[in-house]
């Protein structure tokens, strides 16, 4: 079970997200290092746990500003691998991140939140630069606010975390992380559990990214026992909640 640890970027800083309210995000605050510039924080968390990949996770962006590259080249100046969610709604954007030389690219995720139609998802999944092995993968986030999908489609206002999935996948998603907004930074617990669930019965060659609220190894647990391959970490990890012999055991799980 892979450990994918967090980095929350806005106006230009890392912050510590609190249940998806935005405006309350501050300034990171971590037991790693005092260096909390993009960078010091990357570098921190490669050099002090076994993992290989990071979630950046560019607010602004998200929000409909322009993508930070200058952040995006710091943090790979710590050799770890990123997953960009950089506000990817159409082919253009979803391009412009994948073909970002400045850091190495692992994936670049398509959020629920952002999509303006169902059709964009497909159309980003199928861009021809999604086609080489050279630019990185589509990854699909399923936004939750409380358990109900989070998104702006209306089509889609009453549909179920499992309706959407089913649509993502039908659409060539193969990787998608489950993300309950309520649960970031929280300390309440797990969120997203059952959606987890009643997805990777449905399909379970998708691989599944789960995280909100993981303060132990117990809640990191019960994400692998509802079929989630790998995990994201923030709050737990600058708490000083997780050791890297933690991060290793269940990476042997």
């Amino acid at each position: 079970m892979r450990v994918i640890p967090v980095i929350d970027l806005q106006g230009g800083e890392v912050v510590r997200g609190v249940g998806g309210r935005r405006h309350e995000y501050r300034r990171l605050e971590t037991v790693l290092t005092r260096d909390v510039t993009p960078r010091g924080v990357a570098l921190a968390l490669a050099e002090n746990f076994p993992v290989a990949e990071v979630y950046v996770a560019d607010l602004d962006a998200i929000a409909g500003r322009e993508p930070n590259w200058k952040a995006y080249q710091d943090i790979g100046r710590s050799g770890l691998q990123l997953w960009i969610d950089a506000g990817a709604a159409d082919e253009t954007r979803a391009t412009d991140i994948a073909t970002f030389d400045g850091a190495p690219v692992g994936a670049i995720l398509v959020g629920l939140e952002s999509l303006e139609s169902p059709d964009a998802l497909t159309r980003i999944v199928k861009a021809p630069v999604f086609q080489t092995a050279k630019c990185g993968r589509v990854a699909f986030s399923l936004d939750l606010h409380e358990g109900k999908p989070l998104t702006r489609i209306g089509a889609w206002q009453d549909w179920s975390p499992l309706q959407v999935a089913e649509f993502a996948v039908t659409s060539g998603v193969t990787q998608m992380m489950v993300l309950d907004l309520t649960h970031v930074g929280e300390s309440h617990g797990v969120g997203g559990l059952e959606a987890c669930r009643r997805i990777h019965e449905r399909f379970p060659d998708v691989e599944l990214i789960g995280g909100g609220g993981v303060r132990t190894r117990d809640d990191a647990e019960q994400l692998a026992g509802a079929g989630c391959q790998a995990i994201l970490l923030a709050s737990a990890l600058h708490a000083g909640l997780f050791t890297a012999d933690d991060v290793a055991r269940l990476s042997a799980r």
